[in-house]
């Protein structure tokens, strides 16, 4: 996700886009195949049209979990591919409040106006734009929003209140909040309650409670642009464990090959990126550089997240976590391209064992949480019992012990 690259790159590491398959059944009952033609379409229209909506959905659980995490740029793609499979005024609402986040406020503005005319009364729509035109310095539009909610929610004490502190600021007269009418646009800014996304938020149906939330800011992403300087990337309550040496220097044409790689990568070119890990993996063939082999396959590994070349993104993990068990993201990446293969018991393994690598990683947390509902709605309560086993564990664990003891 926003794991930055192995040699100082940040950039979104690639989204999963798995869908379950398995709870695509209208209400889990059988549904009688038309028998004309004509019927026959209409059949597979409806049922391809329901299949859409249930995937747009999942894309936006997930990306609910990737804002809840503070990795903006990925949810924001989350969103996107939500909107892409079947648009709905809620995801065009959490995408505009991560487009804030990622300072991206006119993309804010033109997805609360879609929003907004999906559904003419959603206050969340009117206080994200709010909240975006603030940051454009367009305080005459923002008022009219705030004083929109106000009229359609009169009781609510956020945005009146917010509201009134404002016209204090620029007018130096306190305001019937509920009032309409126009006011002089000084130009100075104001802070407007913006409701933050949650699991439960945005479910599609009404505009929801505009009180203000708080924000979610235990874990945030440094891939997205121009992001506050308090935010830490998801890795920084708890440094995970390592080894006690560095990695010993690349060659000099190799760190250079690595270089344009994480260059190309964070300007999202990714098969350009990929090709050059690859020369540089072909110039340590035969070297003792276990460690820096293992970050340049990780690396490229990014590069086929992205590009969703999932099967070679799980063989360069693999061969990677052979010679570092303990890298993170490395992990992190090979789980979310099974997810993405709805490989769901894999991943599950995955992500566990970077909660055992590292407790602090809560895309990992939620994750496990969402994959083991699904395990358990669809092999039982005897779901953990047919997991299948993962190497790659007992490799980490045993590093983790040699880490403990303090051996190499």
């Amino acid at each position: 996700m926003g794991w930055g690259l192995d040699g100082s790159v940040r950039a979104n590491d690639g989204i999963s886009t798995a869908v379950d398959k398995h709870n695509c059944n209208l209400d889990n009952t059988k549904v009688k195949p038309p028998e004309n033609e004509t019927a026959s379409l209409r059949f597979e229209v409806t049922m391809a049209a329901a299949d859409k909506e249930r995937n747009a959905n999942r894309e936006r659980e997930k990306g609910n979990e990737a804002y809840k995490a503070g990795d903006f740029k990925e949810a924001y793609e989350y969103y996107t591919r939500s909107i892409s499979l079947f648009p709905t005024a809620a995801a065009y609402n959490n995408r505009a409040i991560t487009a804030i986040k990622l300072s991206r406020f006119s993309d804010a503005v033109s997805d609360c106006n879609v929003a907004l005319k999906l559904e003419p009364t959603n206050t969340k729509a009117l206080l994200r734009r709010a909240n975006a035109y603030k940051s454009l310095k367009k305080n005459a539009e923002a008022i009219a929003d705030l004083q929109s909610v106000l009229k359609l929610e009169p009781s609510n004490e956020a945005a009146k209140s917010e509201l009134e502190a404002f016209l204090k600021e620029v007018g130096g007269a306190k305001s019937d909040a509920t009032a309409g009418g126009s006011r002089q646009d000084s130009g100075k800014g104001f802070r407007v309650p913006v409701q933050e996304v949650k699991d439960s938020s945005d479910s599609g149906k009404g505009s929801g409670n505009a009180a203000q939330s708080n924000t979610s800011g235990a874990y945030s992403s440094t891939s997205a642009p121009k992001m506050a300087a308090a935010q830490t990337p998801p890795i920084a309550t708890q440094a995970p464990p390592t080894t006690t040496h560095a990695p010993p220097p690349l060659p000099p044409k190799v760190n250079k090959l690595k270089e344009e790689g994480n260059a190309f990568f964070k300007a999202g070119q990714y098969g350009y990126a990929e090709q050059k890990y690859t020369q540089a993996l072909q110039e340590l063939v035969g070297k003792e550089q276990s460690e820096n082999i293992a970050l340049l396959l990780s690396n490229r590994a990014a590069c086929y997240l992205k590009d969703g070349s999932l099967a070679k993104c799980v063989e360069d993990c693999t061969r990677s976590l052979s010679l570092s068990p303990l890298n993170v993201k490395t992990v992190i990446r090979r789980a979310q391209a099974y997810d993405s293969m709805e490989k769901y018991q894999q991943a599950y393994n995955d992500f566990q064992l970077v909660l055992k690598i590292d407790s602090t990683v809560e895309l990992a947390a939620t994750s496990s949480d969402r994959l083991a509902r699904h395990l358990k709605d669809k092999h039982g309560d005897g779901w953990k019992a047919k997991l299948p086993p993962n190497p790659e564990a007992d490799l980490a664990m045993a590093a983790l012990r040699n880490v403990s003891s303090g051996k190499p």
